[in-house]
């Protein structure tokens, strides 16, 4: 099947186009008044929330830890890595169009097991960690 807005691929299911947005077919309707035919196992669903919330706490909690390790460094670490850090993420930046994947039409994730990560986010943080060096100088 093929999306009548952009003219991609998308799969026979889909309701909506990732790629553009456009409505592929009538999305369908709720029917309030009928109870379902299969009641959804309590004891899967609850298991799956818990994971979820569980992974989502221990992102907050990691990252909170991650700041709390970097505010305790001495500044002498952030001014001798600047410039080493910065060539590093450019040269990243270069390579990613060319080993990331295709997620939702942007060639601008890179995807490292089970985490997809979006370099221009460290290339933000990092340049200006190198523009502050340069200023200091």
């Amino acid at each position: 099947m093929f999306c009548r807005h952009c003219g991609r691929e998308v799969m026979n299911e889909a309701y909506i186009c990732p790629s553009c947005g456009g409505l592929i077919k009538p999305l369908p309707q709720a029917d309030y008044f009928t109870q379902p035919t299969e009641t959804p196992k309590k004891g899967k669903a609850r298991l799956a929330r818990l994971s979820r919330i569980f992974s989502k706490l221990g992102g907050i909690f990691g990252g909170i830890g991650l700041g709390f390790f970097l505010l305790m460094l001495d500044d002498r670490y952030f001014d001798t890595l600047a410039d080493l850090l910065y060539w590093l993420v450019i040269v990243v930046l270069i390579i990613t169009p060319f080993i990331a994947k295709d997620i939702k039409g942007s060639r601008s994730w890179i995807s490292l097991g089970p985490v997809n990560l979006q370099p221009a986010e460290f290339a933000k943080c990092i340049t200006a960690l190198a523009v502050a060096k340069l200023i200091n100088q």
